[in-house]
């Protein structure tokens, strides 16, 4: 939350799934937090999660779907969507969220980007396949202009985080693989996995875009 350039009073958190995120922001501000899943198990250890860590009374939990948001107008200071955009696709995500902002409120979105023109064809295809809305930077900071926020700031997950993101996700699908390894679930994994492996950082990267509301001039 350091490069977040207010002092939020009011949080919503969009895709919170588990709570990872919900319990970093919750420990490095003192704001109320409303995070949003449309999964009702997540949630539910999401609660738990929250009451071991004594967070209960400062965030409360919403089951609904971020395309309708059940929230009114100007409720919040920041907005936090980090994994998710892709399933509303960047621009209706921005567009749909934006009422819910408050005066210079801030939305913090992640996202897929590619970093180089022309990518080596196998990762082209996969992501064609995968992501085709997957845009380089460059695209992506013209559209926050044209939607009406500012770029505040900006950043890339080095190699590490991506290490920490897929080793662990192999490690599991070895452990699994004897008694599931017919699955189509686990031949898109292994095909994800082995594009991390292989990659170079030259071709794509997970990119945060920390953006603000324009003012009204």
């Amino acid at each position: 939350m350091a490069t977040v350039p207010i002092n939020a009073k009011q949080i919503l958190e969009i895709g919170c799934g588990k709570g990872s995120s919900t319990l970093l922001i919750a420990k490095q501000t003192d704001a109320k937090i409303a995070a949003l899943d449309n999964e009702s198990s997540a949630l539910a250890y999401l609660q738990e999660r929250l009451h071991k860590e004594q967070l209960a009374e400062r965030v409360s939990l919403t089951c609904a779907s971020m395309t309708a948001l059940p929230f009114k107008a100007k409720s919040f200071d920041v907005i936090w969507a980090e994994g998710c955009v892709y399933v509303m696709g960047m621009q209706s995500a921005l567009s749909s969220w934006k009422p819910f902002l408050r005066s210079n409120g801030v939305i913090v979105v992640s996202d897929l980007v590619w970093l180089n023109s022309q990518p080596e064809m196998a990762v082209k295809e996969y992501w064609q396949a995968n992501y085709p809305d997957m845009q380089s930077i460059d695209s992506r900071v013209a559209l926050f202009d044209e939607l009406g926020y500012e770029l505040i700031e900006q950043f890339s997950l080095d190699q590490q985080a991506w290490q920490n993101y897929w080793q662990p996700l192999k490690a599991r699908l070895a452990e699994l693989a004897s008694s599931i390894s017919e699955s189509q679930a686990v031949k898109d994994i292994q095909a994800e996995i082995a594009l991390y492996e292989n990659e170079t950082g030259q071709n794509f990267t997970y990119h945060y875009f920390i953006l603000k509301l324009k003012e009204c001039k």
